[in-house]
């Protein structure tokens, strides 16, 4: 039972660095598939680096004269090979991609950079200070409040 719960770490471990980075370069501005892109190119060193940490110190459990050490340190470096080099250059980024804008729904990240456009437009204001285009973006629609989303 203990080494599902030292795989799952070392896992989530990996998995920080990549969401964090991806996650910050998308807050730059950047659309999701770059940022992926290039949160797993800038991340890739340091995981691969940690994960062949790890499957050296287990290693040394193959040496053992212990079955179950042997066993152990086997089923170890195993499954941080895997999580190094499958599910997280390939699984992960593969299903980030896949959602696109979903991965970061309840937050502003989860829409594309110019999808509040009518909103903008309302608050455009023309040379004289007339709102230039108030009949455009102030049409009929209302919400279930009754607003139009018109605040002028």
């Amino acid at each position: 039972m203990s080494p599902f719960f030292i795989i799952t770490g070392i896992g989530l471990d990996y998995d920080i660095f990549l969401l964090v980075r991806v996650t910050e370069l998308r807050g730059k501005g950047l659309d999701p598939q770059t940022a992926i892109q290039e949160g797993l190119v800038s991340t890739g060193g340091i995981i691969t680096a940690a994960g062949m940490v790890m499957v050296f110190a287990f290693a040394g459990m193959l040496f053992s004269d212990l079955i179950t050490a042997n066993t152990y340190g086997f089923m170890m470096c195993v499954a941080i090979l895997f999580d190094t080099f499958i599910a997280r250059s390939i699984v992960n980024p593969a299903l980030m991609s896949l959602l696109g804008y979903w991965n970061w729904w309840p937050s502003n990240l989860s829409k594309p950079a110019g999808s509040d456009k009518r909103f903008v437009n309302a608050l455009e204001v023309d040379e004289e200070g007339d709102n230039e285009s108030e009949n455009e973006s102030c049409g009929s629609e209302e919400s279930l409040t009754g607003h139009t989303g018109c605040y002028t």
